[in-house]
């Protein structure tokens, strides 16, 4: 029996149950009418079905950051988000052998603006000091 939703969106909420009273609380739960269970395995599940059905080859990150994606086929490193423990604030960060290569403006708070300025920036820097590793 499909429980009776109402017509606003469901939320969803993630309980974690004492595996030997897992049974006997999933089993309480059918007698409510508004509670649908999922297991965290078909959500995920559905979700790598849906993304494969939803993907086309230009939505991959090779695609939209070219460069950011050589820079890392080549060895080097991109950091994502804002890290305390290196005292950055910058969204993205482009890291070489020898240290720090870009950071993304600490006021960008937009990751893929973040990631299309980084992406220009290393391909503007290959350009100058790799010019026969780019694209």
């Amino acid at each position: 029996m499909k429980p009776n939703v109402s017509p606003r969106s469901p939320e969803r909420i993630t309980l974690l149950i004492d595996p030997t009273k897992k049974a006997a609380f999933l089993e309480m739960l059918k007698l409510l009418d508004f509670v649908e269970v999922e297991f965290l395995q078909t959500q995920e599940k559905q979700f790598v079905e849906n993304a494969k059905k939803n993907a086309t080859p230009t939505d991959t990150f090779e695609h939209l950051f070219p460069y950011l994606y050589r820079w890392v086929d080549l060895g080097n490193e991109v950091r994502l988000g804002q890290d305390a423990m290196y005292y950055s604030t910058s969204l993205v960060q482009c890291f070489d052998e020898g240290g720090t290569i870009y950071q993304s403006p600490s006021d960008i708070d937009n990751i893929e603006e973040a990631l299309q300025l980084a992406d220009a920036a290393i391909h503007d820097w290959m350009e100058e000091n790799m010019p026969d590793e780019l694209l």
